[in-house]
């Protein structure tokens, strides 16, 4: 319960983080409640879950066309200006695994266990999984097994330690937020 007393932190520490005094929502409040109980011995383990279009653009092949692609974007984006037509789905591609890849080095600059489920979904998808919902970006059961599976393994081969750990789930569709789920549990 000490670990969620903000009280005792520096204004200077709140303005840090982006934090109101008082605050006690999103991503500001979640990441210094992390610091907080990994001061305290619990292991943080951040499990990247990729955005349906993550998953599901690099398997798309020809049939569909690059204006077909752009327009999906531009529909998606339509605030920013995209690249033109030619070399888009390539510029798309390419940029695609920057956030999970940036995420991905600051975990390992500071000893952060780090599980990605992207290419376990794509895999799964390309099988034929829906792990999606069609009209919706949320997982659907299927979904939930697969990233669960990837969980279980990664519990199976920790090493000793704490026994309760933060799974911070990382989904960024359009800002650097990185929403996270604190949860206290034990390796099976």
């Amino acid at each position: 319960p000490e670990a969620f007393d903000l009280s005792q932190e520096t204004d200077a520490t709140h303005q840090m983080y982006g934090l109101p005094r008082g605050g006690t929502k999103g991503f500001a409040w979640q990441c210094l409640i992390a610091r907080r109980l990994v001061e305290r011995g619990v292991r943080l383990v951040v499990a990247y879950a990729p955005v349906k279009p993550h998953v599901i653009l690099p398997l798309l092949g020809p049939e569909v066309s690059d204006e077909a692609l752009r327009a999906f974007a531009a529909f998606r984006d339509h605030a920013r200006p995209l690249p033109p037509v030619d070399g888009f789905r390539q510029h798309l591609l390419e940029r695609l695994d920057v956030q999970e890849n940036t995420l991905r080095d600051w975990c390992a600059a500071r000893e952060i266990a780090f599980v990605s489920t992207t290419e376990v979904l794509r895999a799964a998808v390309a099988r034929g999984v829906p792990a999606y919902f069609t009209y919706d970006p949320h997982w659907t059961e299927a979904g939930h097994a697969v990233a669960a599976a990837i969980e279980h393994h990664r519990r199976a081969r920790a090493p000793p330690g704490p026994r309760a750990s933060i799974v911070v789930v990382a989904s960024t569709p359009r800002s650097v937020r990185v929403p996270c789920a604190v949860t206290s549990s034990s390796p099976p």
